[in-house]
C-alpha cells in the first residue's frame, strides 16, 4: 500500500510525502513529486541545476543522512 500526500489534496504541481508500505522490510518514506506535469517537471529540473550546491548540501546534512541514512534513487 502506498499514499503520495500533497499539501493541498491532489495537486500534481506540489513535492509532498510517499509512503510506502509492503511485507518484508521493503516498507520506505520517500519525497519529491508525482507524476508531475512536464512543466512543472522541468521547472524542478532547472531549479535544482541552478542550484545544485544548495540541494547538494540539503541532502548531505549530517541530521538528514543519521536519520533517513542517505539518498537512493530507482
Amino acid at each position: 500500500m502506498s499514499v503520495y500526500l500533497a499539501p493541498s489534496g491532489k495537486n500534481r504541481e506540489l513535492i509532498g510525502p510517499y509512503i510506502h508500505i509492503q511485507p518484508g522490510n521493503q516498507s520506505f518514506v520517500g519525497g519529491g513529486l508525482w507524476t508531475p506535469q512536464s512543466r512543472v517537471l522541468r521547472a524542478f529540473r532547472d531549479y535544482v541545476a541552478v542550484h545544485y550546491t544548495k540541494f547538494a548540501a540539503v541532502l548531505s546534512d549530517k541530521k538528514l543522512v543519521n536519520f533517513f541514512g542517505k539518498l537512493q534513487t530507482k
